[in-house]
């Protein structure tokens, strides 16, 4: 029974939800708009929540929420991913450093810190705060530091423009404003980068350069930067590598300030460029670098190699978010990298294309969906490169892996299974496939990989298609109506369909972003034999009454094609349902069947329930994070409230907060918002289903931001109703338990 996943441990309190509507429905959504569901399913939901010609108790469906996915992963580990000390072991395959250190503290250093303020300035600060740090800094005249500002549409000093870029150079304790007005160029433009590049070292000439990138990051598929003034998107991984080469400036290390930018894709980008990379593969903490002391140890030695300095900037990143949402940072050595993984590479990506076409094809997308995932809330793919080629158990992966962990010198944080460097492997967007495929041509990411990604988003989209398309919850509320699941040989029809580029029926899909799908070399038939017998049954989806209890009775190969189980409670409210959310509450019986939940309780928060969507699971051994959010606003701004369950801490404690973005203003992710006040105000925001609408509510009582406020675990209310279990298989296809 190792492919059951683990429950959150439940806490009941006494006390009643209070799951009402406070005020009338505003909307308080992402930055951006909502999408609206299409009609008919408005209509389907009318009928069946309104109880207009359907028995509630035959209800097979739930809701999904937007911005979440969940997974377990299980306890496989290569060790401890945090390390204590340098790996000072040095390839000797690696190419020379592009930084010759002169040593005798004799070196001259140029700092340059590309400072894009954004929202992270405006509504809170962020960058202010950092500059105060920078200039706490006692540096001498062996370090020039230079900070390039824009992209915030208001900055809260008295000191720096909103209204043109400008650079500033940070000298005892003081900002000299060094170029006035350089424009109102967009930041994430790589011509601005350039530009500042080249003024920098022009005119701050040195033997060791190092670049730093502070703002929103969104990994490798949508790379660095959102200004807030401009619409332009953000900087992908292609055109920082252009602005990079325009420049003509070798660094002795770059570092991203910034989410998710610690990716082998950027890494292997950078190696023409640089010598180290600094970056997280998770989201920052918004307090994000600690600059202060890294800058003063550097200015009292203009000669510490660069090793020295990126522990020291990953030591006080740690301890200054010590206790905060999920925290990594690592170093790695470019100059290794870009000698010892090409190889390598290339033979663990040749393996998984062999393993694809054949019936080892669940095998590696257990690995995929069982690997630490990164920024699982906004679904984009990342997962530790390490961690995955482990557990694909093969000799490619192995030493794939030995490589990685070679080239990252230092690597702290408090997360399992996170090793240094991440990678896109998809499962959820694959509309993003080709334009990945398309990057990877012009950063000179290995061809066989690019066929893996092609491969698997093949995979997963043939998956869905059978099952009628959409993986969405509300596309399969509609098709687990009685009469309206697909029958065998339409579902092989549509899978033909889709593989000859017809009928593509996969929400996000087209034939605009689904060259993947034709360039794909798996082969047709054996594609289409191992998805018609690798299907998840929704018949089997139905309670067993046994024991006074309700259990779901599956095989171990029908585990083994699951990836996520959350209950999903929608409770009655006028003449509609509250959508209360997502939470992996469930019991195991002696013999692996699935004990559903009656007790009729939900997650509150100080006595008041609240909606909560349950994003991830880590374990290892007897360890375990579980990590969930809620929906609210915070003092009137769109947020995701973040709560973690722990193995330490099972009742769980809030962790920060994250604002929520629509994609049409920005793909990079936003940084965690770890320092919640005391009094901040909590609006929770519930998504509500009457008739043929769904809108966001105002939810019950608003709460007060306290250190010892309380997580557990109440009664939800007397009204009626509805659970079910969304489950999630391999595919990244959503099924539902029959309701109850």
């Amino acid at each position: 029974m190792n492919n059951r996943p683990r429950s959150r441990e439940k806490n009941v309190t006494s006390g009643g939800g209070n799951a009402f509507e406070r005020t009338s429905s505003r909307s308080s959504l992402p930055i951006g708009e909502k999408k609206s569901l299409p009609a008919i399913l408005m209509v389907v939901l009318a009928m069946i929540l309104g109880g207009g010609g359907f028995s509630l108790s035959s209800l097979l469906g739930g809701t999904q929420p937007t911005y979440t996915d969940s997974s377990s992963t299980t306890s496989w580990s290569q060790g401890d991913a945090d390390m204590s000390s340098i790996n000072t072991n040095v390839d000797p395959a690696s190419r020379s450093k592009y930084a010759n250190i002169i040593g005798g503290g004799q070196d001259q250093v140029t700092v340059m810190v590309y400072m894009c303020g954004s929202d992270l300035e405006s509504r809170s600060g962020m960058a202010t705060k950092d500059l105060q740090e920078m200039a706490n800094a006692t540096l001498s005249n062996k370090v020039r530091l230079l900070v390039y500002t824009g992209g915030a549409s208001r900055w809260q000093n008295n000191v720096v423009s909103s209204s043109t870029n400008q650079i500033y150079e940070v000298k005892n304790g003081q900002f000299s404003r060094v170029v006035d007005n350089d424009g109102n160029r967009a930041m994430s433009d790589p011509a601005t980068l350039t530009r500042f590049i080249k003024y920098a070292s022009t005119n701050y000439e040195a033997n060791r350069y190092q670049l730093i990138f502070w703002d929103h990051g969104g990994g490798s598929v949508s790379g660095f930067g959102y200004d807030e003034k401009h619409q332009r998107p953000a900087m992908n991984l292609a055109e920082i590598d252009s602005a990079l080469t325009n420049a003509n400036v070798k660094f002795d290390f770059i570092g991203f300030d910034a989410c998710l930018m610690a990716t082998v894709e950027n890494a292997q980008m950078l190696s023409k460029h640089a010598d180290y990379l600094i970056g997280s593969e998770e989201t920052e903490p918004g307090t994000g670098w600690y600059y202060t002391d890294w800058l003063t140890r550097l200015s009292t030695n203009s000669s510490t190699t660069t090793l020295n300095i990126g522990k020291m900037i990953a030591d006080d990143y740690m301890s200054h978010n010590k206790g905060n949402y999920n925290t990594t940072l690592s170093i790695v050595d470019l100059s290794e990298l870009s000698k010892t993984l090409t190889s390598p590479f290339n033979d663990f990506a040749k393996s998984i294309n062999s393993m694809m076409q054949t019936d080892k094809k669940t095998d590696v997308m257990n690995a995929r969906m069982k690997s630490r995932e990164f920024a699982q809330t906004n679904r984009i793919d990342q997962i530790d490169l390490s961690d995955f080629a482990g557990r694909i158990n093969n000799d490619e992966g192995s030493k794939l892996s030995s490589v990685i962990k070679s080239a990252i010198k230092y690597n702290r944080t408090n997360m399992m299974n996170a090793y240094g460097l991440s990678i896109f492997f998809p499962q959820s967007r694959t509309n993003k496939i080709d334009s990945m495929v398309d990057t990877y041509s012009k950063i000179g990411v290995s061809d066989e990989y690019s066929k893996a990604i092609q491969n698997a988003g093949t995979l997963v989209s043939a998956g869905q298609s059978v099952q009628g398309g959409d993986s969405g919850s509300f596309g399969q509320l509609l098709q687990s109506l009685a009469g309206s699941e697909t029958s065998g040989q339409l579902a092989m029809q549509m899978l033909t369909q889709m593989l000859s580029g017809q009928n593509l029926n996969i929400s996000g899909l087209s034939n605009r972003n689904t060259k993947f799908i034709r360039e794909s070399t798996l082969s047709k038939d054996n594609l289409t034999q191992y998805v018609k017998s690798h299907q998840l049954d929704n018949k089997k989806l139905n309670w067993v009454n046994e024991d006074g209890k309700k259990k779901l009775k599956l095989s171990e190969s029908e585990w083994k094609m699951i990836q996520k189980v959350d209950l999903n409670i929608f409770y009655k409210y006028n003449n509609g349902y509250f959508n209360l959310g997502e939470d992996n509450i469930f019991k195991f019986d002696n013999d692996g069947n699935m004990i559903a939940d009656e007790d009729g309780t939900w997650l509150a928060i100080n006595g008041q329930v609240v909606p909560y969507y349950h994003v991830s699971t880590q374990e290892k051994d007897d360890d375990y994070t579980i990590i969930g959010y809620v929906p609210c606003r915070i003092n009137g701004v769109r947020n995701n409230l973040i709560l973690s369950f722990t193995d330490e801490n099972p009742k769980g404690k809030i962790i920060g907060a994250s604002t929520i973005y629509n994609s049409s203003t920005t793909e990079t992710n936003p940084k965690i918002n770890t320092t919640l006040k005391q009094g901040d105000r909590i609006d929770l925001l519930c998504e509500y289903i009457e008739g043929n609408k769904k809108s966001l509510k105002v939810f019950g009582n608003m709460l007060s931001y306290s250190k010892d406020i309380k997580i557990s675990d109440v009664k939800i209310g007397d009204n009626k109703m509805i659970r079910t279990y969304h489950i999630t298989d391999l595919y990244n296809h959503s099924h539902y338990t029959q309701s109850y």
